[in-house]
């Protein structure tokens, strides 16, 4: 009965090991400190396995179209926002929301060269929603004393 057992659960070992996948996620990083890639690799020690890595460059390729820039990051007082590719129909709103998602900061109808005033903000992460029509991209800003 106990070889039983250990065989069985030794073929269960086994076979959970092959089935089971690691998984490895990279990220990559723009000059002002945004994330702008991630790559997932699933099973990135498996033998035979020369799979690509899957990437999430949707708020990249929507920064990199639009040419919006948020800097400095992480920021003493002020947040610039640059959008050099604004289409001229498209309406662009902006949010500021602290870590519980209060929003502490909204205009509507922004011009393309923009400055928000984080001086009298506490210390934390705050997330600046950039609206350009029906497209969202979602900065992390950092707001040091």
């Amino acid at each position: 009965m106990k070889t039983q057992f250990k065989k069985f659960f030794l073929l269960l070992l086994f076979f959970s090991g092959v089935c089971c996948k690691a998984q490895t996620i990279e990220y990559s990083y723009d000059h002002n400190g945004n994330r702008t890639q991630r790559k997932l690799y699933v099973c990135p020690n498996c033998p035979n396995t020369h799979r690509e890595a899957k990437k999430d460059t949707t708020k990249q390729k929507l920064a990199e179209h639009y040419g919006i820039s948020a800097y400095p990051n992480p920021t003493l007082d002020k947040v610039n926002l640059n959008i050099a590719n604004s289409p001229s129909k498209e309406q662009i709103d902006l949010e500021l929301a602290d870590p519980e998602g209060k929003i502490v900061f909204t205009q509507k109808n922004v011009p393309t060269q923009n400055q928000i005033d984080m001086y009298n903000y506490q210390q934390g992460i705050y997330y600046l929603r950039v609206t350009i029509g029906k497209d969202v991209v979602i900065y992390k800003i950092v707001k040091v004393q």
